[in-house]
């Protein structure tokens, strides 16, 4: 598997994040400071 640069944890907690507040996964990801790839993991 690859390296990654945010935890495990983290990366699951913006998925769940993008998944349960209905917001656009874009502007979730703008708030926590990440690519907008990473809460879709």
């Amino acid at each position: 598997m690859g390296t990654y640069k945010y935890s495990a944890e983290f990366r699951a907690d913006a998925v769940a994040l993008a998944r349960s507040s209905g917001r656009p996964v874009s502007r979730i990801a703008a708030e926590l400071g990440v690519n907008h790839e990473t809460p879709r993991q």
